[in-house]
């Protein structure tokens, strides 16, 4: 997938901001208040978090758990110089041989804050370590992230150098379950016969994604929704998941409340994916996903739904 192509297309949309997942950035908790910020660092650190912290450092030390990264202001002050030590961190404005409680504080929030600058600049050679064991730390890297994404962008670590690219992007591909939204039409067909059209995150992510990347995906997620005049009135009518790399019994789920006909539409749908499926293995000697065959289950799913 070209990220300039994209990125041109939902500027054009002029909505951009909510197209792209940001799923490899982190939470900035602008909705959560401070109350329960404190409330859970407490829980998962088991000390209380009553002191009067700003907002912003609340959300500091919540990243810094979602970075799996040591909160320093809770350990001791020896403690934090034998980090220091082991690291070969010079610290600044450490004041010795004075007992004096204000000096203890100002040596131990300068222990606190240079040790946390030395975690954000802190550098890995990645490069430089075997190939399977880069490959283990992508698994973990893209394991960090959402299980579903929507039209999302490239991982970061893809867009470093050439052969990080071509190391990060098969793993993504193929471990990422892709959300397509369909929306269904009632009444009438669309003029061009169909019931079912892909919303405009899904075309324009399936349109850009190359054939190489698109043969890579394993997983798809159809989201059918009742087509709308807005998004706030949109209701998922069912979801069914396509699992390319799963056993012929577990290759298709299906979860749905509102469509008719109950098990019977459940079993005519996995019926229509299994052809689809089927016809994949025969063509390829396995199931290499290409554009025609996202078409192709939109119209096994759109066969049981007239």
């Amino acid at each position: 997938m070209d990220n300039t192509a994209w990125e041109q297309i939902f500027r054009r949309r002029g909505d951009s901001s909510s197209m792209f997942d940001r799923y490899w950035c982190l939470d900035k908790y602008d909705n959560i208040n401070m109350s329960v910020m404190k409330a859970r660092l407490q829980a998962l650190d088991g000390h209380k978090t009553g002191l009067p912290f700003s907002r912003q450092t609340l959300v500091d030390y919540m990243q810094r758990i979602d970075r799996g990264l040591l909160r320093y202001d809770l350990c001791e002050t020896n403690d934090l110089l034998r980090f220091a030590a082991a690291r070969h961190i010079t610290i600044h404005g450490y004041t010795t041989n004075n007992s004096k409680a204000v000096t203890v504080r100002r040596n131990h929030a300068a222990l606190v804050n240079q040790l946390q600058r030395a975690d954000d600049h802190a550098t890995f050679p990645l490069t430089r370590l075997p190939p399977e064991l880069r490959v283990r730390v992508y698994e973990l890297y893209l394991s960090e992230s959402r299980i579903m994404l929507k039209a999302p962008t490239q991982p970061p670590l893809a867009r470093t150098c050439r052969m990080l690219r071509e190391e990060v992007l098969p793993t993504f591909y193929f471990r990422t379950t892709f959300v397509v939204t369909l929306q269904m039409h009632t009444g009438d067909a669309r003029s061009d016969g169909t019931l079912l059209r892909f919303d405009f995150d899904s075309i324009a992510f399936l349109e850009t994604m190359s054939p190489q990347h698109l043969s890579r995906v394993r997983k798809l997620h159809f989201n059918i929704m009742q087509a709308t005049s807005t998004r706030q009135q949109r209701g998922i009518l069912a979801e069914v998941v396509v699992s390319l790399a799963g056993d012929a019994d577990q290759r298709t789920s299906i979860k749905s409340t509102t469509l008719p006909r109950g098990l019977l539409w459940k079993k005519w749908v996995i019926a229509g994916t299994e052809k689809v499926i089927t016809r994949m293995e025969s063509r390829d000697g396995r199931a290499i996903l290409k554009i025609g065959d996202v078409y192709a289950f939109r119209s096994a799913l759109e066969v049981v739904l007239h």
